[in-house]
């Protein structure tokens, strides 16, 4: 995303787990800044009209769970 305030680290191997509260989907991590994240591949039935998502970042062998606002 070019609006991004904070500079991006692009990052490799890092899966996610996430959830809109209906539904369960899996993607990528392609980069992270200060405030963010950028999560690729989720399916277009996610619904990006729900203000929370529960996100689990996996890689080498450790799991995150954490709230994200849409």
């Amino acid at each position: 995303m070019k609006q991004r305030n904070h500079p991006q680290l692009e990052i490799k191997n890092l899966s996610v787990d996430a959830s809109d509260g209906v539904g369960f989907f899996q993607g990528v991590i392609s980069d992270v800044s200060r405030f963010s994240i950028c999560l690729t591949d989720l399916p277009k039935k996610l619904n990006w009209k729900a203000k929370i998502m529960t996100v689990v970042v996996s890689g080498q062998g450790k799991n995150f769970k954490m709230s994200a606002r849409l």
